[in-house]
């Protein structure tokens, strides 16, 4: 049972935006009581606030058009040489991609309610071969296609695809230096999430495939402990302090039963109970079903989870050291992690005349891989810089003092919090809502649904397959979280918008609902959605009124600056080889964070290449995208139509921008 406040758009594309007052425009609106959108008895008692604005008229999300033909993975039968054929072939290409991305996925495609074809990704060296052949065929397709047969739209989505294949073959041919643990993403994280929130049990049978993948889920945990094996005899490992943090978590799922004779049950015992229970059996079928639970916990999993734990306590001693051929292979690696983010690009312009190459595309420019960390590095300094003489007039900070300190002193005494975190953040979204038409020109139709938190506050995208709307999870008050802990609460309220509205509520529903766009470019949790759009809205919300205070207002600055510091420390570890003790002065110089949770930072940067370079990159690409749109499009720019039609083109690649303005501009 669940308290919740839906966000949905009710008027028709097109419709004039409702400016009677007493008809609330807004997405959040009630939530709906269908059976089918609340399946699994999600019986609510909401608010219900109606919505105005406009809206794509298009079919329900996830459902195939002309262009987004009935899936398949197999390129066997498709001749890309036929320029008659150029614009159906493409979109069967980008189906094919999307099919087998799900196939090599089953993660994902359990996220989104798909047929899963295997338990769970196979880590196999023979399976890492197959998806190269693959990807190298799927390129060579692509680039055979008449791209002056295709439409600019289509054209660009080519182009799009080209890229995410590139992104796909260096990530493998990173893997060598590439620790496979001890990252944001670890396996038995994404093990657990997938067994807990996206293996529904609604009948018997539901339950034996969700044994059956739990029992499979051991043969995942051993080859991931050969790709651990492996790289610790390479030096390729990542921080002591994560070592030791998986060798915890590890030993959390191993306490109690039926792993331990603790007679509380272990998380996965909780998750299997809670999984029998709702199917409401006779006494004696539950205690068949449990037997057969327990059985694979004690006989699959608990030796395959003593040994890949006994594999990763060896690890926090193992002193191996990479080599230099090894080290030199991480360093390109991560300039082409950088190149990838579009990040050696120059700034953007409408001006699209430059040499072309193969079908009349860009040709390939130099990546200064020598100077691009340093840059950026530079760049996020200036920056910083910049938002703490924002920060100290707006806090009314004594100029003369250091910075940092009085940042800690200031969020110890002033920092906005929610007296009632639910029903504060409802009545936030429900008042920013009403002016969301005042910057977009469009808006979703997928409702969002404001509750309490589960055990994962955040987001959560809509699944259309399953006819399930978004939610947002709004957690409980911690009074220990600090701005920069990822708590959605703990900059009230700047991250509460960067996560639901305006922030990755539009980015994501606009982008599923767009029909004309292919499912690669719009699947929440596959599509690679620009990460500075967040940051990008909490700004926007200032114009809609979303700030009250300007310790309010001051959370918008913190929260970039929070990411150009990130920007600082991943190059800087990564890229230009700082010192630690360099990068712990850096933290402590620049954020309200002490020394054990700088420590913390610096070993999930140094975990995570690039991982959290990329918010503050991205941010400065849409603002130089929206610079140059605006300076382009002169006294016909409309902002609020640029950022509904950006946000609707789903995960465009940064390198594509300059192409996507010009289509936008051509359709003004």
């Amino acid at each position: 049972m669940f308290q919740g406040i839906s966000l949905h758009h009710v008027a028709q594309r097109n419709q004039p935006l409702n400016a009677d007052s007493s008809h609330v425009p807004s997405s959040v609106a009630p939530e709906p009581a269908s059976g089918a959108l609340m399946r699994n008895a999600l019986v609510a008692a909401v608010l219900s606030i109606s919505l105005a604005g406009c809206q794509w008229n298009m079919q329900s999300p996830g459902v195939q058009t002309d262009s987004q033909p009935a899936a398949s993975s197999s390129l066997e039968d498709i001749d890309p040489t036929d320029s008659a054929a150029a614009e159906a072939t493409a979109g069967r290409l980008f189906a094919s991609f999307r099919q087998w991305r799900l196939e090599q996925n089953p993660i994902l495609a359990s996220q989104r309610a798909e047929p899963v074809s295997q338990p769970w990704p196979d880590l196999s060296l023979a399976a890492d071969e197959a998806r190269s052949r693959w990807l190298n065929t799927l390129s060579d397709h692509l680039n055979a296609l008449d791209r002056k047969a295709l439409t600019p739209e289509t054209a660009l989505h080519a182009r799009a695809l080209n890229l995410r294949i590139e992104a796909l073959q260096a990530e493998q041919d990173c893997q060598v230096v590439t620790a496979p643990y001890g990252r944001n993403g670890d396996w038995h994280r994404q093990v657990m999430d997938t067994l807990r929130h996206h293996q529904p049990v609604h009948t018997v049978n539901d339950f034996y495939r969700y044994l059956n993948r739990l029992n499979a889920s051991a043969e995942l945990f051993r080859q991931w402990q050969g790709q651990i094996d492996q790289a610790g005899s390479r030096g390729v490992m990542p921080p002591v302090a994560n070592r030791q943090q998986l060798v915890t978590e590890l030993n959390a799922w191993l306490e109690g039963f039926p792993f331990s004779d603790s007679s509380a049950p272990s998380a996965l015992w909780e998750d299997v109970q809670r999984k029998i229970a709702g199917l409401k059996l006779y006494p004696k079928s539950q205690a068949f079903l449990e037997k057969k639970a327990k059985a694979v916990l004690t006989n699959s999993l608990l030796p395959t989870l003593r040994q890949l734990k006994a594999a990763v306590a060896y690890s926090t001693t193992n002193d191996t050291v990479m080599s230099s051929e090894d080290e030199q292979l991480r360093q390109q690696c991560y300039s082409e992690t950088l190149a990838l983010m579009g990040a050696d690009m120059p700034a953007h312009s409408a001006d699209t005349s430059k040499e072309p190459g193969k079908n009349g595309e860009a040709a390939p420019k130099e990546k200064p891989a020598d100077s691009v960390a340093q840059h950026l590095n530079d760049q996020a300094n200036k920056r910083i810089a910049e938002l703490e003489n924002q920060l100290t007039q707006l806090l009314q900070f004594d100029a003369g003092e250091a910075f940092a300190p009085q940042l800690r002193a200031w969020m110890a005494s002033h920092q906005p919090k929610p007296v009632n975190p639910l029903e504060d953040s409802r009545e936030r979204l429900s008042t920013l809502n009403q002016r969301l038409p005042e910057q977009f020109s469009k808006l979703p139709a997928t409702a969002l649904v404001i509750t309490g938190a589960t055990d994962q506050p955040g987001y959560v995208a809509a699944v259309p397959a399953m006819e399930k709307p978004a939610f947002f999870y709004v957690p409980g008050l911690n009074t220990n979280a600090t701005a920069l802990d990822g708590d959605p609460l703990a900059q009230w309220p700047s991250a509460l918008y960067q996560q639901s509205l305006p922030g990755k509520h539009l980015q994501t529903a606009l982008a599923m609902e767009n029909q004309s766009l292919p499912l690669f470019m719009a699947t929440p949790g596959e599509s690679l959605f620009a990460a500075g759009w967040p940051l990008l809205s909490s700004e926007l919300a200032t114009r809609l009124g979303g700030y009250r205070s300007n310790d309010e207002q001051a959370g918008v600055l913190i929260s970039e600056m929070n990411a150009q510091l990130n920007l600082v420390l991943d190059t800087a570890t990564h890229g230009l080889n700082w010192s630690t003790e360099q990068r712990l002065n850096e933290c402590l110089t620049h954020s309200p964070l002490d020394s054990d949770a700088c420590d913390k930072r610096l070993n999930r940067i140094a975990a995570n290449a690039g991982e959290y370079a990329a918010e503050a990159i991205s941010l400065s690409q849409l603002r130089s995208l929206r610079s140059d749109a605006r300076q382009a499009a002169g006294t016909a720019f409309r902002e609020s139509a640029f950022y509904s039609d950006l946000l609707a083109s789903g995960a465009l690649p940064a390198e594509l921008y300059n192409d996507w303005l010009t289509i936008w501009l051509d359709s003004q």
